[in-house]
């Protein structure tokens, strides 16, 4: 296939209504030759994956002759840089902070609200796996939330799973509490869990699909093709959005607009991993498993999927998806091995 220049991959991205001339062309050459221009190289961890024979060249030629930005997940940077920066959300005295802050706002609705804070740093400090996810903001003020509306006092430990689990049954009933408040607190999981079946079978799906298409900001294609897909084509995306777990990729208010026609994206990544692993167990444990298997069998190794597979294996604890337990070990353990 071609092989592309930089100015190429500027025009395909930001004026491909426009052709652009000779002109601006070799302007642009010379501010790259001049060192004036800061290429942002976003999310090399998803690219390098599969790197495109036709990109080759011209990604080394940046990384090695331009000034550059590269973002990445931090496992897979093999190159080499004389300055590297880790985000890592929130240090621990900023957890703290945020907690105490919290729970300051909502006592008037509750008369412990500061021993539940206390309590709650306590839980999360003798919880290692717990901690360290709580470092990420949205996910630190969903657990505050949780555990503002739950009763943990019995809780001593608890997985990520769990955690996930225990978050996203949270938001279901905030969800469907805005139809009947009072119903929805008399409701067991197994309850809220049927009540939003077809909400959440069209989140997996899609977090599925965007696993596998490598998408972090899913575009409305793959919206449409879920929506398109017999288990979803019944189901209201508004609806879906209200639960709050997908979020619009511009930010701005919808209005008028066709939901299902913007970008979207899950509030983090590991949300979109969670989901990606519930459907995989539940097409393992269907009749027609065969690309689930298929799937295990490829990416086990990848780590791109560490997190889906992390996920999966916290899952099968549970009686939903225990039936699939023994052939979910049994694909993992069959060839290809990892030497």
């Amino acid at each position: 296939g071609k092989k592309y220049l930089p100015i190429d991959l500027v025009e395909k991205q930001y004026f491909q209504w426009d052709d652009g001339s000779n002109e601006v062309r070799q302007y642009f050459k010379e501010q790259c030759n001049k060192g004036r221009v800061l290429w942002i190289l976003d999310g090399y961890d998803e690219f390098v994956q599969n790197i495109p024979e036709q990109l080759e060249d011209v990604f080394d030629h940046i990384c090695q002759t331009q000034h550059h930005i590269l973002t990445s997940r931090p496992y897979v940077i093999a190159l080499h840089y004389d300055i590297k920066m880790e985000i890592t959300g929130f240090i621990d005295e900023n957890i703290t902070k945020y907690i105490e802050q919290f729970f300051d706002q909502i006592k008037t609705e509750s008369t412990d609200a500061f021993s539940n804070g206390q309590k709650l740093q306590e839980f999360l400090k003798s919880n290692p796996n717990i901690w360290g996810i709580a470092h990420i903001p949205v996910n630190l003020e969903l657990i505050c939330s949780l555990w503002g509306n739950a009763d943990w006092t019995e809780t001593k430990t608890m997985g990520m799973t769990a955690l996930y689990n225990s978050i996203i049954i949270w938001l279901c009933r905030r969800y469907l509490a805005r139809e009947n408040p009072n119903l929805i607190k008399k409701q067991s999981r197994d309850q809220v869990y049927a009540e939003c079946q077809q909400e959440l079978s069209f989140l997996e799906r899609l977090a599925f699909s965007a696993m596998e298409s490598n998408s972090i900001i899913i575009p409305t294609t793959l919206l449409q093709k879920i929506k398109n897909h017999d288990d979803c084509s019944n189901v209201d995306f508004l609806q879906i959005l209200n639960i709050g777990i997908l979020k619009s990729y511009d930010d701005k208010a919808i209005g008028n607009a066709i939901h299902i026609e913007k970008q979207y994206y899950f509030i983090h990544l590991s949300f979109q991993e969670h989901f990606a692993a519930r459907h995989l167990l539940k097409v393992l444990k269907s009749s027609n498993n065969e690309s689930a298997i298929r799937y295990i069998s490829c990416h086990k190794y990848n780590q791109r999927f560490l997190m889906v597979f992390i996920f999966a294996t916290g899952l099968l604890a549970q009686s939903d998806y225990q039936s699939c337990n023994s052939l979910y070990w049994s694909v993992l353990e069959q060839e290809p091995l990892d030497l």
